[in-house]
């Protein structure tokens, strides 16, 4: 066998050797609950700061999705898929400054 392979050890070989007369570690609700508050704002803070780089990503996937039928569409009439992104991308960008140029 390889070294790759894991340990075989009494019935179960699936799961790792363990010693039986270690616990788990339970920490008190206090204990919990603070981490829990800590790590949740930290989490918090962590989402405002990558806002910049998280907020494009997200417009882009849903721009993505919402254009993904037209592209399927135009690659099902037998058009390169390179150029039917690329018109896909050029309508939706002439939308796009129609719409801003109506309403600004």
């Amino acid at each position: 066998m390889g070294y790759l392979m894991p340990k075989k050890t009494g019935r179960n070989n699936l799961l790792p050797e363990t010693d039986m007369n270690k616990q788990p570690v339970s920490f008190p609700f206090y204990a919990k609950a603070s981490l829990l508050i800590i790590g949740f704002y930290f989490f918090i803070r962590m989402l405002s700061i990558a806002q910049d780089i998280i907020l494009p990503l997200i417009y882009a996937g849903i721009i993505a999705i919402l254009m993904g039928p037209a592209v399927n569409f135009l690659i099902k009439k037998k058009i390169n898929r390179v150029i039917s992104i690329a018109g896909v991308l050029a309508v939706a960008s002439i939308v796009a400054a129609a719409l801003v140029a109506l309403f600004f």
